[in-house]
């Protein structure tokens, strides 16, 4: 009986062993992943991310959907990457901010890479990464920036060696976040003062994407807008999406701002019987910011905006007057993104 017992304490030491080994091998699976801002999984190991990516030699190779000409072309990364910083920054602004967009550009699309290599993109299947605005970043050939640059009497060879620089400088640069490629959110201006990841985008929010201040901005042309709509056009706007909506303009209180974040962005606004959100009125007004203000004169609706995009990441124009201050690309990517590491793939 005492034997039977002893058997059984084994055995059933072994199953206990099996689970706790299949549990720890869960776990150890889980910390690999991550689910990004937007939604998708994406791989953590350092040796999963670099096996994901394709190499010619010592080349990383992207595979690049031109909206323009919906063709998809395999190129060199840095070469790429030469297109994006030429079409996404003025070549005109101070080496340090370009070589800082460079290092944005290559984390950005090694982050699409990852991202599309294992879950797909069903705006372009067949590619990494595109070069339409609204879904990746801008790209413009060497031959189309340098005939544009003529066309505006600028001497362009001297400017395309300046895009170089910037790039071969910082060759296969990322930024990493524990180890990892992060997500490298930029835009134009950001009115002074970035914004919180999980404001914009819902989410919870990420460590390295916390809103800082950014002075300097003010001095580009992108720092204020205007826009201004009639009555009616107002009306047929909101209604295009809100069937429902009704505004009586005669009341004071049509429109009320009911949240705004620590930088000023509108979280939350009613106009007339519906609430909106700042990004739904920036997006059906084509609003350059979700920092404006709004009032009513004359039959007309007013807007006021401050600052150039989305708000979250490295402001470009504030790269550029941080670069001016003297700042290098690697002192002005840490001011943008919290606690971060420069890596070389």
């Amino acid at each position: 009986m005492h034997y039977e017992y002893m058997i059984n304490m084994i055995r059933l030491r072994k199953i206990f062993l099996i689970y706790i080994s299949i549990f720890i091998l869960i776990v150890i699976l889980a910390n690999i992943i991550y689910v990004s801002s937007n939604g998708q999984a994406t791989k953590l190991s350092n040796i999963e991310y670099k096996e994901v990516l394709e190499y010619e030699g010592e080349n990383i190779l992207v595979n690049v959907y031109l909206a323009d000409t919906n063709e998809t072309i395999t190129m060199d990364l840095e070469e790429y990457i030469k297109g994006v910083v030429a079409a996404e920054m003025p070549a005109s602004y101070e080496i340090e901010a370009l070589k800082a967009q460079a290092i944005v550009a290559r984390t950005y699309t090694i982050d699409k890479i990852i991202s599309n290599r294992q879950f797909g993109n069903s705006n372009h299947p067949n590619s990494d990464i595109c070069s339409d605005i609204n879904d990746c970043q801008a790209y413009i050939s060497k031959v189309e920036r340098m005939k544009k640059w003529e066309q505006a009497g600028s001497n362009e060879i001297e400017l395309w060696n300046k895009i170089e620089e910037a790039v071969n400088t910082t060759r296969k640069q990322i930024i990493t976040y524990n180890g990892q490629p992060i997500k490298a959110f930029f835009h134009a201006n950001s009115g002074g003062k970035t914004e919180n990841v999980e404001l914009v985008w819902s989410g919870e929010p990420i460590d390295y994407l916390k809103s800082v201040e950014t002075m300097g901005e003010n001095n580009f042309s992108s720092y204020s807008s205007n826009a201004q709509y009639s009555y009616q056009e107002f009306t047929e706007i909101i209604k295009k999406k809100y069937s429902n909506f009704e505004i009586d303009f005669n009341n004071n209180n049509c429109i009320e701002i009911l949240e705004k974040s620590d930088s000023n962005r509108i979280l939350r606004i009613k106009i007339g019987n519906i609430e909106l959100s700042g990004v739904d009125v920036r997006t059906m007004f084509s609003l350059k910011s979700t920092n404006f203000e709004i009032k009513l004169d004359g039959n007309k609706v007013y807007f006021s905006v401050t600052g150039y995009g989305h708000g979250v990441g490295m402001s470009q124009n504030g790269a550029n007057a941080l670069a001016l201050s003297g700042k290098k690309c690697f002192e002005i990517i840490s001011h943008y993104y919290t606690n971060v590491e420069i890596t070389s793939l």
